[in-house]
């Protein structure tokens, strides 16, 4: 069966064939009609933001199917959670305050679906925001209240110190006599 990989062809080797890949400035192999490079390195928008009550809009119907059992089963159906593109970060902002999601994943959960896990890349860019968010509070504490060593009362300081497991058993003994 390793002949028959060699042979796919999809719409990507289409795409490909047509120029859509060489000449998007999304990819870093992209080139201009005069062979300079168009990438300028991964940009910020546009950006999708996810609705707020993760509600879903079905895009192929299903079918209805009779099952052995009796049942009828809707199979087929596809469904996509609703979307909308922003442009810019004042867009973005507007549209956050209204409770839409960065990511798919927060938005099923805010429909009270099972979700699937978080990617690796959002699990990173969640532990670095809890990072800043903990060295800025870190940072205001300490500004508030400058760490120092803590006075310790006169009579804990003079103390005699033990000078070993033997002196403690006497100081002990003679305790109890």
């Amino acid at each position: 069966m390793p002949r028959a990989r060699a042979n796919m062809f999809t719409i990507f080797n289409v795409m490909e064939k047509k120029g859509y890949f060489s000449s998007n400035p999304a990819n870093p192999g992209s080139q201009s009609e005069d062979g300079l490079g168009l990438y300028t390195g991964p940009v910020e928008y546009p950006k999708m933001l996810y609705h707020p009550e993760g509600l879903e809009r079905v895009i192929v119907p299903g079918e209805l199917i009779l099952t052995p059992g009796g049942r009828e089963k809707l199979v087929g159906e596809q469904r996509e959670l609703v979307w909308r593109v922003v442009n810019d970060k004042k867009e973005e902002e507007e549209f956050r305050s209204l409770g839409w999601h960065l990511n798919a994943r927060d938005s099923i959960l805010a429909g009270g679906r099972e979700a699937p896990p978080p990617s690796v890349a959002q699990v990173v860019e969640d532990k670095d925001a809890r990072i800043r968010e903990l060295e800025r509070k870190l940072a205001e504490a300490q500004s508030v209240h400058p760490f120092s060593e803590p006075e310790l009362p006169v009579e804990i300081k003079d103390l005699p110190k033990p000078k070993g497991l033997a002196s403690l058993r006497s100081q002990s003994a003679a305790e109890v006599e």
